[in-house]
Formats: structure tokens, C-alpha cells, sequence
């Protein structure tokens, strides 16, 4: 199996009750490279600190640069 081909983008992720936000990635594998592999384009993988308040099902705050990356909604 050849390797994957990968790229992260800066974001700021917090749960919707905290004041403040953490630094993260947004880690997108490129289907490119794994063409048996299929993710569903709505499922975003965040890399970032823990985060004590988020479980899951919680809703997020996500902040990123639109010219990065364009998250489908």
C-alpha cells in the first residue's frame, strides 16, 4: 500500500461555554493517495490539546482561514 499524502491547517477550536480558544489542526488525509479508503466529507479530524469541558456530542466553535480550507457545510 503506498503512503498516505496528508496536510493540516491551522484552527482554533473551543466548546461553546469556554471563553477562550485553543490552537489545533485540521488533518485531511488526500483521498488521492488511499482510493479505497472513503471518508465522509462532513467528518473533520481535529488534532488540539484535550479539552476538559468538550464530550461527545458537544457543540464547537471552529475558526479558520477560508482560503486554507473550505469545510463543507
Amino acid at each position: 500500500m503506498p503512503a498516505e499524502n496528508f496536510s493540516f491547517y491551522r484552527c482554533e477550536i473551543r466548546t461553546s461555554g469556554m471563553q477562550t480558544f485553543e490552537e489545533g489542526l485540521v488533518y485531511w488525509p488526500h483521498p488521492s493517495t488511499k482510493p479505497e479508503f472513503e471518508q465522509d466529507p462532513s467528518v473533520l479530524e481535529i488534532l488540539a490539546p484535550f479539552i476538559e469541558e468538550a464530550s461527545y456530542g458537544s457543540a464547537v466553535d471552529l475558526l479558520f482561514d477560508p482560503e486554507e480550507i473550505e469545510i463543507p457545510y
